[in-house]
């Protein structure tokens, strides 16, 4: 196997580490498991948006370039490491402008919010 992608439902197995499993971790397994935990305290708001009013985050991104490019600058700022460093330094300005143009030129951000959405309906 070359690698795994795992999207949604880590918050809950975060909770779910016993005080035996979390004293075998290694300190890298430790320090995902910190920043899981992290992100389900502070970053929560946006899965709870998108699960819930995807047609909101639609409309407001394409009504306004400023708010689609607001809406992504602030995700990848959030979840690029290390974090004190803008978004833009990391991946580069035309990374950043390039993702924003693809969802505000086709209007996608809407339909691309309803994976949360669906998922939020099994």
């Amino acid at each position: 196997m070359i690698g795994v992608h795992v999207n949604g439902a880590l918050g809950e197995f975060v909770a779910e580490v016993d005080d035996d499993t979390r004293a075998r971790l290694t300190p890298i397994e430790l320090d995902r498991l910190r920043r899981v935990g992290e992100f389900m305290q502070n970053e929560f708001g946006y899965i709870a948006v998108q699960s819930t009013r995807p047609g909101l985050i639609g409309a407001m991104t394409a009504d306004s370039p400023v708010a689609q490019l607001a809406w992504m600058l602030d995700k990848l700022h959030a979840w690029s490491q290390p974090a004190e460093i803008p978004a833009t330094d990391l991946l580069g300005e035309e990374f950043v402008f390039a993702n924003a143009s693809l969802y505000w030129f086709t209007a996608t951000a809407g339909s691309a919010a309803y994976v949360g959405y669906a998922q939020d309906e099994e």
